[in-house]
């Protein structure tokens, strides 16, 4: 072996090692730098779905405040149609009564804010989060929003169909609060006498009174889910450097 040889085969050896050292410490930068934009994408995803959650428990708790305030209105209803069904208070005073309660129950109903857990889905993100938050993540947004829109659904319907069929005064006092004569007259028109007469008010206030009960109570299991929900993520974002 010549020394012209031995001395080109150093330099070509030395120049590629240092092509290979470039290509690696390249290639480590960029994973570096890919980990890194990952990593706070990641965070500004758990921060979306922190804020999605704390929009939800400000949309709960007017909702259970209106539950609450239902119920007591609707147990007046069901109390003196009942009273006046059994004959304990005339057309009259059921009247006075009825006037005193107005509009009993505004059935408000619970829509999650969604926004982030759909775009986790869209880019296939959800995969970031360890797969017991995964699965709590994936419970809250599809099994207990199909609840939540199932209830909704069961609510609106009965409010509707109680307002339109069985108690029409209710949306007739929201319309015209102010004004207590026309308030008055409502109750004198003959088929409205009739309406008021039966047992059908008895009947469908309890219905109502049912329904508000049992909405009422999974609101609040899905507002503890919630909290269960956001306890879990908030503890998560503590162990992220």
């Amino acid at each position: 072996m010549t020394k012209e040889f031995k001395k080109y085969a150093i330099k070509y050896t030395l120049e590629f090692f240092v092509i290979v050292l470039g290509i690696s410490i390249s290639f480590l930068i960029n994973e570096w730098n890919s980990n890194k934009n990952n990593m706070i994408s990641h965070k500004n995803d758990l921060k979306g779905l922190l804020n999605d959650l704390k929009n939800d428990s400000l949309k709960f708790n007017p909702i259970l405040i209106g539950l609450e305030e239902g119920k007591i209105a609707t147990q007046k209803i069901v109390e003196v149609s009942e009273a006046f069904n059994i004959k304990k208070i005339d057309y009259d005073e059921l009247v006075v009564e009825l006037i005193k309660v107005g509009f009993p129950y505004g059935y408000s109903t619970f829509f999650m804010t969604d926004a982030t857990y759909k775009s986790l889905l869209l880019d296939n993100k959800i995969n970031s989060f360890p797969q017991n938050i995964q699965k709590k993540i994936i419970n809250y947004y599809e099994f207990i929003a199909k609840r939540v829109v199932d209830n909704n659904h069961i609510v609106d319907e009965i409010s509707l169909n109680y307002y339109n069929k069985i108690h029409p005064f209710a949306l007739y006092y929201n319309n015209n609060e102010e004004n207590h004569s026309l308030i008055n007259n409502y109750f004198k028109i003959e088929s409205v006498k009739e309406k008021y007469k039966s047992i059908d008010l008895f009947i469908g206030s309890s219905n109502l009174l049912n329904r508000i009960f049992v909405y009422k109570n999974q609101i609040s299991r899905f507002s503890n889910e919630r909290d269960d929900l956001a306890k879990v993520l908030k503890e998560y974002s503590k162990s992220i450097p």
